[in-house]
């Protein structure tokens, strides 16, 4: 209310009444100015939260290419980590989805220019809450798509307990290698490419899943196919070197006795007897005495990549 006395001349009053309203004016155009720049900033978040394009093709491939590689690599686990899923833990196993946040580490921290097109703006540093989530979202439905390439190229034409329908044509590896351009790639070129622990890893992999699709459904029960390769690869990380070394090599002698290189799984499924059957204890100890015969103490440069990474 302007405050105004009897005491006072009408010109008094007047200048009082002048005084008060220019006040008043001031105050609310300091209000007024707050208010913009308090709508100028939620315009700006606003803006940059709707600038990151989460359908960026661009994106999406490098993303799923640094999935691809890290499902392939000897200490990730195959999905579903049931242990230490951010990576912030020790021991390793690492998730899948801290595995890949690991290896686009250096982009959220120093993006080139064309990363800095791509990612949330001021991700890494001071970036929007809604942004990074955005973010986080699109990697894990990434890891999701990465996961169902694997099924078609391990799991053709297996029916899957508790499923209908079968798997398609395996890609995989067409994408991974049409992403940096060049002609599509068969099974056996990829392999001559790929290192000993690659490639064993891809063996067992499919021998696991023919074991799982195509085995007696009680030995696993409803469990999904990565839980089952997440309860493997944990066990294996409690035994020694010399025998994970065993196993994978196993696996890839296995492996190349059922497909030759060339038969297909339903060639294969014909051949009466054939159950996809994973190393036994037996074979990996008799292949540990062959090995500690050969070797001895000394650990062959292929062995040494079987070894923990903490161990590393």
């Amino acid at each position: 209310m302007i405050g105004v006395t009897q005491e006072e001349t009408p010109k008094e009053q007047y200048m009082s009444v002048m005084v008060s309203l220019l006040s008043s004016r001031q105050e609310i155009s300091s209000l007024r100015s707050e208010i913009n720049e308090m709508k100028t900033t939620m315009e700006t978040s606003t803006s940059s939260r709707l600038s990151f394009d989460n359908e960026n093709p661009e994106l999406r491939k490098y993303i799923k290419l640094v999935a691809i590689q890290n499902v392939m690599s000897g200490d990730v686990q195959g999905y579903t980590a049931t242990k230490d899923r951010l990576g912030d833990g020790d021991p390793l196993p690492l998730s899948l989805y801290a595995k890949v946040m690991a290896s686009i580490s250096s982009i959220l921290s120093k993006p080139k220019k064309w990363k800095k097109r791509l990612l949330p703006a001021g991700y890494g540093k001071n970036p929007d809450t809604r942004c990074a989530q955005a973010f986080h979202n699109l990697v894990n439905n990434i890891l999701k798509e990465a996961r169902k390439d694997f099924d078609s190229l391990l799991f053709t034409n297996i029916h899957f307990p508790e499923r209908a329908g079968t798997a398609s044509t395996a890609k995989i590896f067409e994408k991974q290698h049409t992403l940096v351009g060049g002609k599509v790639l068969v099974r056996e070129e990829i392999l001559k490419r790929v290192t000993p622990l690659e490639r064993s890893r891809y063996a067992w992999l499919r021998l696991q899943g023919c074991h799982w699709g195509l085995g007696d459904s009680t030995e696993y029960g409803k469990k999904h196919f990565w839980a089952v390769v997440d309860e493997k690869l944990e066990f294996l990380r409690s035994q020694s070197t010399r025998y994970r070394y065993a196993y994978f090599f196993l696996c890839l002698q296995f492996d190349f006795d059922l497909f030759k290189g060339k038969k297909t799984i339903e060639e294969i499924k014909e051949t009466t007897g054939t159950d996809f059957s994973l190393p036994g204890e037996t074979a990996i100890n008799d292949t540990i005495s062959e090995l500690n015969e050969t070797y001895g103490d000394r650990v062959p440069e292929r062995e040494t990549a079987y070894e923990n990474p903490e161990a590393a």
